[in-house]
């Protein structure tokens, strides 16, 4: 494990300055580009108007920020610890620590690379919502790791498909809520204390949510994926990420009825697809483990 936290210099660049500008930033982003690279554009654009409204928010936040920059490591330590307990082997992951232009949280590339990227300003400072992300972002690297080394035949991964999106999201969850015990349900979701009328939501349309994401399936791309995994979707509900609740949905069914070793290995296998389309259609359960049992 390695951690690299760049918030320091971030905190020396906005403390040293009485009107921090998009130049002062930029400086920053060049002297760390091998995580800034990562950063934009996918996960937060990389423009004066952009950063200049981050400018401003900065002030309110640098309070947290500075708080982050030293409980974030510890809580990297502890929840990789938990990881190695529970799958019997350690995962030397790098991860990056360093405050962002308000765009992504965190994230992990769809590689088996094991880099985990944090962005300071997004984070909350309450120690549970703090685990919980970690646990996340860590059980993404793990579930790939731990796929690989059995056997999974990566070239026919579909990775911009929904089916795997829903999938990669409802392992990463379900894995953190097993790192992470006693705290609130919805905080697996939203990382903070919000959320509940989102679970309620899904909790109560859950059929028709689950028909919905098999129709957008068959003509996936990039809005799509938008709307199901990210906070600037939800304009089928009103509600955001509901990917993420009907991930892991699907595999908490899974390891119900598998267990969990299986569950989160399900993606190797010939019929996955069919197996979650037909969860999808809300068909009995046992059609499912029929076709389960197939594996």
């Amino acid at each position: 494990m390695k951690i690299i936290n760049i918030i320091p210099d971030f905190l020396d660049i906005f403390h040293s300055t009485k009107n921090l500008t998009y130049h002062d930033l930029s400086m920053y982003y060049e002297k760390n580009a091998e995580i800034f690279n990562a950063y934009f554009p996918q996960h937060c654009k990389n423009n004066p108007e952009r950063i200049g409204k981050a400018i401003k928010q900065y002030p309110a936040k640098m309070e947290e920020i500075e708080i982050i920059s030293t409980q974030l490591p510890r809580t990297i330590k502890e929840i990789s610890d938990a990881y190695s307990e529970l799958f019997h082997f350690e995962v030397p992951i790098k991860f990056h620590l360093f405050v962002g232009g308000f765009g992504s949280n965190a994230f992990t590339d769809r590689k088996l690379v094991s880099d985990v990227y944090f962005a300071a300003e997004k984070l909350s400072i309450h120690p549970n919502h703090l685990s919980v992300i970690v646990a996340h972002e860590i059980g993404h690297v793990y579930h790939r790791v731990f796929s690989d080394k059995n056997s999974i035949d990566w070239d026919s991964v579909k990775w911009s498909s929904g089916e795997i999106s829903l999938f990669l999201e409802g392992v990463a969850t379900y894995l953190s809520k097993k790192i992470v015990r006693n705290v609130s349900e919805t905080t697996y979701y939203s990382y903070d204390d919000s959320g509940q009328a989102t679970l309620n939501f899904y909790q109560s349309k859950k059929n028709v949510i689950k028909k919905n994401f098999l129709d957008d399936c068959l003509v996936w791309d990039h809005s799509k994926l938008k709307e199901w995994f990210t906070l600037s979707g939800g304009n089928y509900y009103n509600e955001t990420r509901l990917g993420y609740y009907l991930g892991m949905d699907f595999v908490e069914s899974l390891a119900k009825s598998i267990g969990d070793e299986k569950a989160i290995l399900a993606w190797k296998e010939r019929n996955f697809e069919d197996i979650l389309h037909l969860w999808l259609l809300s068909r009995p359960l046992i059609q499912v483990e029929q076709n389960i049992n197939s594996f």
